[in-house]
Parts: structure tokens; C-alpha cells; sequence
């Protein structure tokens, strides 16, 4: 079932890229970025950065197309060469390419600095974390329904991207050397991260099943946080006993 899965999936991603190129003739590069990269299993959608040297406004027919033959969402971001990206440039370092020669994923490496330190590394992590704080104590606060929700959903996907930079971290990945990070952990994290990316990633945030009551989505919010923080601090020890042991 899974070859039949892998299969399936690398026909509905060559389909997309043809698309893209038929739509239009001026595009240089498509990367896949997202869970659709490093938990394909898991990914609900398809994130799809395009980056085209055309000046028509192709993005809505490109995007409705894209739609047309996928076999799930696809969510489109069309750039220009050379236009900042911003914090799109770590997620395009991880991302997948399907169309071009991947000049998208140089002009992020540029863009971050050459010879720059791992992407993704600890003291990230502990910013996730910080992040996932705030997002959950404006999410209290928040009146709006659609912000509060969207607010408790950020605070939540924060605890699972914590737990993907200390990952990525113990693992030395930079560049576009990000997929697989489940399967190359040691046991039992590598469990553990699965558990994250259903619970943290899929379920609660893309399809928003966190607990509706606010002191049960505190409570769980602690919970998970606590998961998160004993998985980051023992990735961390044992980084720290891979790097002090002595050369044979």
C-alpha cells in the first residue's frame, strides 16, 4: 500500500509541475515546501512556491488549474526572481523541487547569507516555544471567533515547529537536507515526533481539533508543552554527549 501511496503521490506532483509549465512559459522554478515535504503522509494540502520572470497576473488561473488536477488543496505562492522572501526562505531551504533547477532554493540560501549557521538549531527552538506562549495567551483574550481560533491554531503548530528545530538541529540539516526527520531519529523520538507532527500539526492545527473550552485547551496546551520541552532537552543531551565524546 505504501509503494502504491508513493506512487500516486509522484504522479499528482509531476502532474502539478506540468501545470505549471503549461500555464505559464516564463516560469522558472517550482518547489514543494511544507508537511508535504517532510511528513508527506501527514499533509493535508500542497504549498507550492513559483517563481516566474512572466508579467502577467497568471496567479488566479494558475491557481484555480492547480486545484483542478491535485488530488488534495493546493495553497500557491507566485514570486518574482529576486523579490525578498523573507521568512518564506527557510521553508523554501526544506522544500522540494518539481519544476526548474531549484534556483529558488539559492536565491533563499543568498538571502539567509552565505555561510550562514544551521537554518535551524536550538535557541530557535526556545523561540517556538516563546511564540507558542503568546499566541495561546492572545488566543484567551481574543473576542473574534475566527482570530481566536486562528490564534490557538498558531500556538499550537509553534510546540510542533519547536520540536522540528531541535530535530533538525541534532540532526545537522541545513540547506535542503530537511526530509525525513521522523525516520532518521533515534527510538524513541522518532515515535515521539510522529506523535507531534498528528497531534500538534494535523490535528490540531490544520484541522483545528484542539479542545474548545478554554481552561481544557490550557491544560492541554501545558501538557504538550511540557512533551515538547523534555523531547528538545533530551535531543540536546545527546547532542551534547555525541560532541564531547572522545576522538578513537
Amino acid at each position: 500500500m505504501a509503494v502504491v501511496a508513493d506512487q500516486k503521490r509522484e504522479t499528482v506532483l509531476q502532474s502539478l509541475a506540468d501545470t505549471v509549465r503549461a500555464v505559464d512559459p516564463h516560469v522558472r522554478d517550482a518547489v514543494l515546501i511544507g508537511s508535504a515535504v517532510y511528513a508527506p503522509d501527514l499533509a493535508r494540502d500542497y504549498d507550492l512556491v513559483v517563481t516566474t520572470a512572466s508579467q502577467e497576473h497568471l496567479e488566479a488561473i494558475l491557481f484555480d488549474t492547480l486545484n483542478e488536477v491535485s488530488d488534495r488543496p493546493v495553497d500557491l505562492i507566485l514570486r518574482h526572481p529576486g523579490e525578498d522572501m523573507g521568512d518564506l526562505a527557510k521553508a523554501v531551504l526544506a522544500g522540494l523541487v518539481l519544476l526548474g533547477n531549484g534556483e529558488t532554493i539559492q536565491e533563499a540560501e543568498m538571502f539567509l547569507g552565505e555561510g550562514s549557521e544551521m537554518v535551524n538549531s536550538f535557541k530557535e527552538a526556545e523561540g517556538s516555544i516563546a511564540a507558542a506562549e503568546m499566541n495561546l495567551r492572545a488566543a484567551e483574550v481574543t473576542i473574534d471567533p475566527g482570530t481566536k481560533d486562528r490564534l490557538y491554531k498558531i500556538a499550537f503548530d509553534e510546540l510542533f515547529h519547536a520540536a522540528r528545530n531541535a530535530a533538525q538541529a541534532f540532526l545537522g540539516r541545513k540547506g535542503t537536507r530537511w526530509g525525513g526527520i521522523a525516520r532518521d531519529l533515534p527510538a524513541p523520538l522518532d515515535q515521539q515526533f510522529r506523535e507531534m507532527i498528528t497531534i500538534l500539526h494535523v490535528k490540531f492545527f490544520y484541522d483545528g481539533k484542539y479542545p474548545a473550552d478554554t481552561e481544557a485547551a490550557a491544560r492541554q496546551f501545558d501538557q504538550l508543552k511540557k512533551r515538547v520541552e523534555s523531547f528538545i532537552g533530551e535531543l540536546q543531551q545527546r547532542t551534547l554527549d555525541r560532541d564531547n565524546e572522545p576522538e578513537r
